[in-house]
Formats: C-alpha cells, sequence, structure tokens
C-alpha cells in the first residue's frame, strides 16, 4: 500500500541531487538542474569532506544551436579528427572505424561511408608468409587526405566530411579501432546568473561548510540551468561534496 504523501513532500521537488567525488586533479564539477516554476534552494555539503573552498556561480540554458558534429581517432600522436560539414543533431549519428582487412595480397589505404559509418581500411604489405599493415601507407596525415579526397577529383573522399591530421601525423595506424561515435551536432547556449546589481552571481562555500543558499525566484527558468563548482586547488582524491536542488512547490 502506498501512504499519501506528507505535506512536506507536496511543498518541495527535488530537482537535482548529486555526490561530487573528487579525484584529486579536477578544480571543477557541474550540476545540470532541469527548469522549475517556483523558487529554488541550493544547498552544498562539504562538512567534513573537504577542505578545499568552493566558488558556485549559476548559468541558465537559453537556447540549442545546431553545430559541426565531430568524432576524433586515435589519441596523442597521429590523431584524425572527422567534422561533418552540416552543423544539426544529424551528425551526431554518423561514426568512424579503423579495419584490418584480411587480404592474399598488397593494398591501398581505403576510406567508404557504409550507410551511417566511415570505414577507414588500412594498407597492407607483405611480410613472410602473412600480411601486415603498411606504415608508410597508413598515417594520420594520410588517412585524414584520403577521407578529404582530391579537390575537383570526382568520386574521391568522402562527401560532407572534413578530416584534420594533429600530433604527429606522420604516427600511421598499426591496428583496428573500434566505431567512435560523432557527437557535438548540437551546443547548448549558457548565460551567466546576474544579481540585482548586475554583478555575475557567485557564491562561496569553504571547506568543511554547510550552506544552503536561496530561496532564488528565476531560477533555473528558460531551458534548465547549471551549476558550477571551482576549487582555487584540486579537492584531495575521494574527498566529496554533495549538491541538493529543490523547488519549493506552491499551491
Amino acid at each position: 500500500m502506498t501512504l499519501p504523501q506528507s505535506w512536506t513532500q507536496l511543498s518541495q521537488r527535488t530537482l537535482a541531487l548529486k555526490k561530487i567525488t573528487w579525484d584529486g586533479d579536477t578544480k571543477t564539477d557541474t550540476v545540470i538542474v532541469p527548469p522549475a516554476r517556483g523558487p529554488v534552494l541550493i544547498a552544498i555539503d562539504n562538512a567534513g569532506q573537504t577542505e578545499e573552498a568552493l566558488t558556485i556561480t549559476l548559468e541558465q540554458k537559453v537556447r540549442i544551436d545546431d553545430s559541426n558534429a565531430s568524432a576524433q581517432i586515435s589519441e596523442g600522436d597521429g590523431v584524425v579528427t572527422v567534422t561533418c560539414d552540416e552543423p544539426g543533431i544529424e551528425g551526431d549519428k554518423y561514426s568512424i572505424k579503423v579495419v584490418v582487412p584480411e587480404v592474399d595480397a598488397a593494398t591501398d589505404l581505403e576510406v567508404a561511408l557504409e550507410e551511417t559509418v566511415i570505414v577507414v581500411t588500412l594498407a597492407m604489405k607483405a611480410d613472410n608468409d602473412t600480411f601486415i599493415p603498411d606504415n608508410s601507407k597508413n598515417t594520420a596525415a594520410l588517412v585524414a587526405a584520403a577521407i578529404n579526397g582530391e579537390p575537383g577529383v570526382e568520386d574521391s573522399g568522402i562527401p560532407g566530411f572534413t578530416a584534420v591530421a594533429s600530433g604527429v601525423d606522420s604516427t600511421p595506424f598499426t591496428e583496428a579501432v573500434k566505431a567512435v561515435q560523432f557527437s557535438g551536432g548540437t551546443t547548448d547556449i549558457y548565460f551567466p546568473q546576474y544579481d540585482s546589481d548586475g554583478q555575475e552571481l557567485e557564491l562561496t562555500v569553504a571547506g568543511e561548510q554547510q550552506l544552503i543558499f536561496g530561496p532564488f525566484d528565476y531560477f533555473p527558468r528558460f531551458l534548465g540551468g547549471k551549476i558550477t563548482l571551482t576549487a582555487s586547488d584540486a579537492p584531495t582524491n575521494k574527498d566529496v561534496t554533495v549538491v541538493l536542488v529543490q523547488e519549493i512547490v506552491r499551491g
């Protein structure tokens, strides 16, 4: 049997509850908050868990803009970043992967768009009785060039995408890479929250302190909000900060 809700439960609604466990390196974290109709209270719990003071800023999400989705294969040296030329959420449906083919003869580097997947097939060369990736033909620069194609040459490259090699672009791809999904087809646009004096709202919570801020009558509105917590020095590994955001529901 479900018991009737108490007046306390009826008169308040939890919008966000996040336990932040710091890693010893990170200095900032965020809490995403959905839109509210009524006033909002923000509780920050640093007590007995985090010695670093935190600066708190508030932002409102006012719109979602189209942007260019992209994906990156490899890390460090020899990175290839591929970007969808057409901005918008449709770009997020694409992915890119690298495959090492099974062959019985030497081959060249090939790229192809198979439905929504960009497939990079590595060039192969003979090595005694087997075939291995040909490092001279599989560099990051050559992969990017293959995706871009030759200007003015029909059926070269993959139309609608632009690739850039970075790091040490002569570093070759030597093994398969699982499909990496494109992301960034849309971008959330946030505006900072200002107080009645025209100053950007900035709150502070000392180390080992518990504070409740608000009520905020106009946060978050529009499409929601974001609370950013920033420490001057990274909190110690496994330190914890808890953020609770509640809306006061008016009858």
